[in-house]
């Protein structure tokens, strides 16, 4: 059991192995009582205080709770379709997928100022789940308990309301609902409009490729074969360029 933990462990690509450690960490400092969920959950009104307390975004956007089943299904199905799109889409471009989950932690603190959603981790795990499955539009999904596949381009969706069959309410309806709308906004402006307009509005910042330069040329091999990166478009005036389950293959 050893040897298979580490092999997980190893299949992990460089972000989401740092988030998964990042919110197994928090998990247990809550679970152990080192430290009070307040301090991790979504507060604006703290977030705009004197004191500034910014990581808020942050930590509320990767707390999936304390340990138990809710946790367990919530963070295996994170770092599932987390470690899948790094490896699909963002493979040897760590730069780029930070940019992703920044964006998408962005957007989601928006709707989140308006729907006072304090936890944005399950709005970022639909997030990803919602760009990996656009994706990958002719895959087939399958939730676990329910004997059926679901084609991928409606599978976030079946994920979201079998969220709420197994006793989600409306928090959780608003939470993915979130992440799904701010994964097809993300999806659009990465790869819709660049091929509309030939131009793009999502351009990762130099900081981020000076700390993590290319490794690779943007070539991924990740669980449905080989998938190279299409080129941008030719140049068109502008320049190129908390119940929650867990869903498998």
């Amino acid at each position: 059991m050893t040897s298979s933990f580490w092999d997980l462990w190893a299949g992990w690509p460089f972000v989401t192995k740092h988030i998964g450690v990042f919110a197994f960490a928090m998990t247990c400092a809550v679970s152990f009582k080192f430290i009070s969920p307040y301090y991790f959950v979504l507060l604006f009104d703290r977030i705009f205080s004197v004191d500034i307390e910014f990581w808020r975004l942050i930590t509320s956007s990767f707390f999936f709770g304390g340990f138990g089943m809710s946790f367990l299904f919530a963070f295996l199905i994170f770092i599932q379709y987390s470690a899948q799109l790094e490896k699909d889409r963002f493979d040897g471009r760590v730069a780029d997928y930070i940019y992703c989950i920044i964006v998408g932690i962005m957007a989601m603190s928006v709707f989140a100022y308006f729907t006072s959603a304090m936890l944005l981790s399950s709005s970022l795990m639909m997030y990803l789940v919602y760009i990996w499955c656009n994706f990958h539009p002719d895959s087939n999904l399958r939730l676990m308990f329910v004997p059926v596949e679901v084609p991928s381009r409606y599978f976030p969706f079946a994920l979201a309301a079998l969220h709420i069959v197994l006793g989600g309410g409306m928090e959780t309806l608003i939470e993915d609902g979130i992440g799904i709308l701010c994964g097809h906004i993300y999806y659009f402006l990465e790869e819709k409009y660049p091929q509309e307009y030939g131009s793009r509005l999502l351009t990762t910042p130099s900081i981020l490729y000076w700390i993590f330069p290319p490794n690779t040329m943007p070539q991924v091999h990740g669980v449905h074969g080989n998938i190279q990166r299409q080129p941008p478009p030719p140049e068109r005036g502008g320049f190129q360029g908390r119940g929650r389950v867990l869903g498998h293959n």
